[in-house]
């Protein structure tokens, strides 16, 4: 989980939720910056009605790739470099662009053209980059002091540096801000501007606008933000044309999967300008509710705009995630998607990152007041859930799409069950224009209504809110700052590293964590039910049964480090072995590994043990015996320490019993945490006078080891025969996926060792010739365990090992070790339980086979036999001959095929059923194209309307 490019790896902030990331069941993700880059590019815009910009965007080339488009489709495709060569020329016809960078994002030669044109449209576009050029916030920088060309752009935003740095390839030029003073180079002339005020973005009011002085002397306002916010502000009159022309290109743009704006502007007068900048300067600086002054005073202004176009820009996927979330779906988690795109970006950038699919039904809930809401919340729960559901309705995927207005009113308290009603039942959900404020209340009402695990990721500050709702905080590093990482309880740079965090250490956590805990009571009330037991025969007085000594190092050195090492390095399965069986997650998510039954069970495990270790030595040792030198082993000091030892031992080895992890670490801290204890009674009855030669007493009776024995085999042999028998005839599905990763390892580790064997000549096979080599075909079945998880219906375990041997006879010093069949157990029978049977993971009732089958077909074992022994020739002579004859090619190749065919491991029904692989879909909606395969393009305003645009630049 370390991003090489910023230098950054998983950073926890938080220890003591580890287990909480094993449990997760919903997860909310910002979009942009999270699932993306956060790199913006120019690609496209559209400009009095006319769209520009050539290209596939990231979304429609997958989108092709899906649907398999032919040869002669795909042939269509716009040669971007010739078209960049041409634009150039144009360009250069028309000015010359020092400033241009090497790497152009937006490539169209008909806006030159139409630029060119010195018409209605040409004014349009030139009004339209000075907006681009004029409107922000941006600061220059020059990396090069020699080349004063050389421009690049900071801003708050990637947005905001994408649409300047896009004006500035085009020929409208940002120079530099002097104090109130914006320079500007337009098509090689510079003028300046005075920039009067500037009304900031924020996440309610979703525009920007800036106030300038043009050289003319007139007052304009320029805004831009997204298209909904920008069209209610918008002049009625002359512009319902327009606003047609343009929606259907932002339409387009948004299937595309690219992020769209809207820029307008406005001529202010100045007798309203003058009233309205005082207005501004109060609300600016009032003491009490200054920002609802201020966004009362930007209402003021903001109004009777003039449509100048759109914006399009593409923010590209971040590696790895469709394939994250694909394993995270597999793995059970529900994912919600909360970001501020319009929806129509945010359903194509959902089918590109896997988190939609094609054989999802999408339920687009869209609303303009909290009756239709209501209205349309109910009618979705009816037709896709009821009990009449139709035919056409029925799947067993659903997304719910809603829109930040809709949400609005369907948080309402009256109205937010509805919502969580349909979101639970929908495997996605994609809330689209939502607020910071929003995203948080989203967040709380899962978390609250279903009260289930909720993890929140996000990379900027408007996902601060929602990451400290969430039970779980995920910061990402990337080019919006570290608001998020810093409130957040695990930070790293990519989204794809969550898959790990989760299905890997998350469950590894969970499962530790889980059996730590149970551990824990146990060996303390092993401990202290045996004293309770002696009770019964010191009257309840109190007295202690065990030394003080042990009472004090029970849990400080005697049974301490295995639950530790229990606790910290124990685990089921490894992680590349997690990664590929997601479905083993569920268990978090439905807290299978620590539950009440769970728990009781220890409890009453600890409690027949208990009564073990103590009733077993109180019979041994209650008379006692004698020793020559006239001490006696039937004092309360000799009970204590055989119990007390029977005690260690058993519960030291119980914890080793339920380690799944048995490492070489494992071995000796169990093993040192037993002898510690008979090492501190050799050490302590040296010097303490209460415990004089108590070594002498009870280490040189053999009754004293046998009744240690004995309490062990009595107190884990009932636990022992429980797992072995549960595992056996009703394992889970992590035992099952342990089982295989064991057989394999095992078969592959026979398979090494037989062939280093007959290559390097332990077989005593001498060779006539140097470079007659025998030739070995191993068929690696670890490698191909992946497969057979999730593919394979057969129900053999048999690897290959075939001796492909030579033509030529060679003599030999004795017979060579034949291959093994390993897998073909004699001591395991076939399955009793069918293969429908394999996976039931949701109820928990797994049902799963008890031991490996092989068909018993003649002619596929008789073909495997003969690949592997080879006939003796017929003896010829006396003498004694090891010369072998080799098969011929026709039988060593049927040999090899019929067991190739049968050479799979664990039939894999195990998580098919309940997870099938997700897809990646296209959007419903794409451009319509004309016969060449080309974007229809609008040339100029149809109707008769007016609009005049060239106010930046008059005539």
């Amino acid at each position: 989980m370390y991003y090489q490019k910023l230098d950054y790896p998983c950073t926890p902030k938080t220890w003591n939720i580890s287990d909480d990331l094993g449990q997760i069941e919903y997860i909310f993700s910002d979009k942009t910056g999270t699932l993306t880059q956060n790199v913006m590019e120019f690609r496209k815009c559209t400009i009095n009605g006319v769209p520009y910009g050539k290209g596939e965007t990231d979304t429609t080339r997958s989108a092709k790739l899906q649907e398999q488009v032919d040869n002669e489709n795909s042939s269509n495709a716009v040669d971007l470099v010739a078209e960049k060569q041409l634009m150039l020329k144009e360009m250069s016809m028309l000015f010359d662009n020092p400033y241009m960078s090497s790497n152009l994002t937006f490539i169209d030669s008909n806006l030159f053209c139409d630029l060119r044109a010195d018409d209605k449209q040409s004014k349009a576009i030139q009004d339209f980059f000075s907006a681009l050029a004029l409107c922000h916030t941006v600061l220059v920088e020059h990396p090069d002091e020699n080349n004063p060309y050389n421009i690049e752009y900071k801003a708050q935003s990637p947005d905001e540096a994408a649409l300047v740095g896009c004006a500035r390839d085009v020929g409208f030029v940002f120079i530099e801000r002097h104090q109130d003073t914006l320079t500007i180079e337009l098509l090689g002339e510079r003028k300046e501007f005075t920039l009067l005020n500037v009304l900031e973005f924020n996440s309610t009011r979703k525009r920007m606008s800036v106030i300038l002085r043009s050289p003319e002397g007139s007052v304009i306002l320029l805004c831009k933000g997204a298209d909904s916010v920008i069209y209610e502000r918008l002049e009625e009159g002359n512009q319902d044309q327009l606003k047609e022309d343009t929606t259907v290109d932002l339409q387009n743009f948004a299937n595309e999967g690219l992020r769209t704006l809207c820029v307008a502007y406005r001529v202010i007068p100045d007798e309203e300008y003058n009233v309205w900048a005082r207005n501004y300067a109060e609300a600016s600086s009032s003491i009490n509710d200054r920002e609802e002054k201020i966004e009362q005073a930007c209402e003021l202004i903001e109004h009777s705009l003039v449509l100048m176009g759109g914006t399009a820009i593409e923010d590209r996927l971040q590696e790895g995630v469709p394939e994250c979330i694909a394993t995270l779906s597999t793995a059970g988690i529900k994912i919600w998607v909360l970001t501020g795109d319009k929806t129509e970006t945010a359903i194509n950038i959902g089918f590109s990152c896997n988190l939609l699919q094609k054989d999802m039904l999408l339920i687009i809930i869209s609303a303009s007041d909290k009756e239709s809401t209501r209205n349309q919340l109910k009618e979705a729960i009816d037709k896709f859930f009821g009990p009449n559901v139709e035919a056409c309705n029925k799947s067993n995927k659903h997304a719910l799409i809603i829109d930040g207005e809709t949400l609005k009113y369907a948080l309402d308290q009256s109205l937010k069950h509805l919502l969580l009603d349909i979101g639970k039942r929908c495997n996605s959900v994609v809330c689209c224009r939502v607020s910071p404020l929003q995203k948080a209340k989203v967040v709380a009402l899962v978390k609250e209504g279903l009260n289930v695990m909720t993890l929140s990721i996000g990379d900027g500050a408007n996902d601060v809110s929602m990451i400290q709702e969430a039970n779980v905080g995920i910061g990402i590093a990337g080019e919006e700052g570290r608001q998020a990482v810093m409130a957040a309880d695990y930070a790293f740079a990519q989204f794809r590293f969550l898959d790990k965090l989760l299905l890997v250490h998350g469950r590894w956590s969970y499962i530790r964590i889980a059996e730590m805990i149970s551990c824990f009571f146990y060996k303390n009330i092993v401990w202290t039910i045996a004293m309770f037991w002696y009770q019964i025969w010191a009257g309840f007085t109190a007295q202690y049964l065990y030394d003080y000594t042990y009472i004090l190092l029970y849990n400080l050195a005697f049974t301490a480090f295995p639950v530790m090492y229990l606790g910290a390095f124990d685990q089921d399965v490894d992680a590349k072995t997690s990664l590929k069986n997601p479905p083993l997650y569920k268990r978090g998510i439905l807290q299978r590994d620590f539950t009440k039954s769970k728990f009781w069970l220890y409890v009453l495990d600890s409690v027949y043990q208990s009564a073990i270790c103590f009733f077993v030595p109180f019979g041994l040792f209650q008379h006692g015996t004698s020793h020559a030198n006239g001490l006696q082993n039937n004092g309360l000091s000799d009970l204590g320490t055989l119990v007390a030892g029977s005690v260690v031992v058993t519960t030291n080895l119980y914890v080793g019993l339920n380690t799944m992890n048995w490492s070489w670490l494992c071995f000796v801290v169990i093993s040192l945490s037993i002898l510690s204890f008979y090492a501190w009674v050799e050490l302590y009855s040296l010097w303490y006078i209460g415990f004089f030669r108590m070594d002498l007493i009870l280490y040189t009776e053999i009754d004293f080891w046998l009744t240690v024995g004995l309490c062990v085999i009595l107190s884990i042999l009932p636990r022992y025969a429980v797992k072995y028998i549960h595992k056996t005839y009703w394992p889970s599905d992590m035992d099952i996926v342990r089982e295989q990763v064991h057989n394999t390892k095992k078969i592959k580790n026979r398979e090494c060792e037989e062939n280093d064997d007959n290559i390097f000549g332990n077989t005593g096979v001498f060779l006539n010739d140097e470079n007659d080599y025998d030739s070995v075909t191993v068929v690696d079945v670890h490698s191909d365990m992946d497969e057979d998880i999730h593919n394979d219906n057969s129900s053999t375990n048999v690897p290959l090992v075939t001796l492909d041997t030579p033509t030529k006879p060679r003599s030999m010093s004795k017979l060579p070790k034949l291959p093994k069949i390993s897998s073909l157990k004699k001591t395991r029978k076939d399955s009793i339980r069918s293969t429908e049977q394999l996976c039931h993971m949701n109820s928990g009732k797994r049902q799963s086979f008890t031991g490996f089958a092989f068909s018993g077909e003649e002619s596929a074992f008789e073909g495997f036999r003969r690949s592997v022994y080879q006939p003796k020739q017929k003896r010829t002579t006396g003498l004694r001959s090891n010369t072998f004859t080799s098969p011929s090619n026709k039988d060593k190749e049927k040999s090899f095929l019929s067991v190739l065919s049968r050479s799979r491991t664990l039939p894999t029904a195990l998580f098919r059923r309940l997870s099938p692989s997700p897809s990646r879909a296209t959007s419903p909606n794409r451009l319509n194209n004309d016969e060449n395969g080309q974007n229809v393009r609008r040339r100029g305003n149809s109707s008769n309307e007016e609009v005049e645009l060239s106010v930046i630049l008059p005539s």
